[in-house]
């Protein structure tokens, strides 16, 4: 007999290696659960339970009730085995320091927060600072019913507090700085007043030390005259000019003389007044005498060349092919057409008889050459 097994090992190794994960996925999600129920509040549990237990309960009911017991045995039952390797977590796994407190807190309402602003009498200590406070309506400073005690800004009470604090400063004797300093400006003045000035206007301001020299003279192409320098800055050495060589002649530095034709002044006329400008000549006229033009030649340019040329006997066309002939009585007579007959179609064949002659007496006409 053969063996069960299979034949092949790396399929046999793969299904043992799935079967290990699979129980190893198992065993987590189990360690997950618990670790969960460990932790668990099972106050919820034993409440539901209690109420359930506490009335009549129909089938439905019964069941829930012993899933809820079955539920709270199971995870009291890991609660008790984890507390057995971890005694040191007790509290914290059944929750009894949060029940202990919880019976332990006192019942006593919070203080309230604005009891130090009462006397024991229940008065207010202070009146004037709650916002509630007039001096005739409201002289206690009780808040309306239904509205939360509530006192005035800080800012007011600052600013008297401030004020009180200045008036109470004693201010040394003698008189204030500013005024002080504004009776010095005055005797300032009075000082300069008193000065005696000499007879005679005042003078005039100092101009500043350096003054720009003027341009030189430049030429109508924008090049500085011969022998004139460019100036400097102001305030520095003046550079000796080179005279200009001697084969360069040397120029006057004044302006060249007027034309004669110009007067010595602008307003001023010297010499004849020109004359008048000419009248301009007369606008031309332009004028054509009527021509006679040759129509019939112009339109002739744009017929063809084909159509210029006519048949000797002209061209008859015949506009209705069909409708047969007029005789000369003016009645249509239709003509039948010529058909080709059995000589016409033989003739292609055998040719025709003048064209036979005629290749006879070319060949007699070479013979007799010869």
């Amino acid at each position: 007999m053969g063996k069960k097994g299979s034949g092949d090992p790396m399929q046999a190794f793969r299904k043992a290696e799935k079967a290990k994960q699979l129980k190893k996925n198992k065993a987590q999600r189990k360690e997950t659960r618990e670790k969960q129920a460990v932790w668990r509040d099972t106050r919820d549990l034993e409440t539901d339970i209690a109420h359930l237990k506490a009335r009549t309960l129909d089938d439905e009911g019964k069941a829930r009730l012993a899933t809820l017991e079955s539920e709270l045995a199971y995870v009291m039952k890991l609660k008790e085995k984890y507390v057995a390797e971890h005694p040191e977590s007790k509290d914290k796994v059944y929750h009894t320091r949060e029940q202990r407190e919880q019976r332990e807190r006192p019942r006593a309402a919070r203080p309230d927060p604005t009891a130090h602003l009462y006397n024991p009498d229940g008065t207010l200590r202070d009146p004037k600072r709650s916002i509630y406070y007039d001096a005739t309506y409201n002289p206690f400073g009780v808040p309306p019913p239904g509205m939360p005690y509530a006192e005035r800004p800080p800012s007011d009470d600052s600013d008297s507090d401030d004020s009180d604090s200045d008036s109470d400063i004693v201010m040394p004797d003698g008189p204030r700085p500013d005024e002080s300093d504004a009776d010095s400006d005055s005797d300032d003045s009075d000082d300069s007043d008193d000065i005696p000035l000499p007879a005679g206007p005042p003078p005039r301001p100092v101009r500043p030390p350096f003054r720009p020299p003027p341009r030189p003279p430049r030429t109508g192409w924008g090049h500085l005259m011969p022998g004139a320098a460019q100036p400097g800055a102001p305030g520095a050495p003046a550079r000796p000019v080179r005279p200009p060589p001697p084969s360069f002649p040397v120029r006057p530095s004044s302006l060249p003389p007027r034309p004669p034709s110009l007067p010595a002044k602008p307003g001023t006329v010297s010499g004849p007044r020109p004359a008048a400008p000419a009248a301009a000549p007369a606008a031309a006229t332009i004028s054509a005498a009527p021509q006679l033009r040759d129509l019939r030649k112009e339109v002739t340019v744009f017929v063809p060349r084909a159509a210029r040329k006519r048949a000797p006997g002209g061209v008859t066309v015949n506009a209705t092919p069909g409708a047969g002939v007029v005789d000369a009585d003016g009645d249509s007579v239709r003509v039948r057409a010529a058909r080709p007959g059995l000589m016409d179609k033989l003739g292609r064949v055998l040719g025709d008889e003048e064209k036979k002659d005629q290749t006879e007496e070319e060949y007699e006409r070479f013979l007799a050459g010869l």
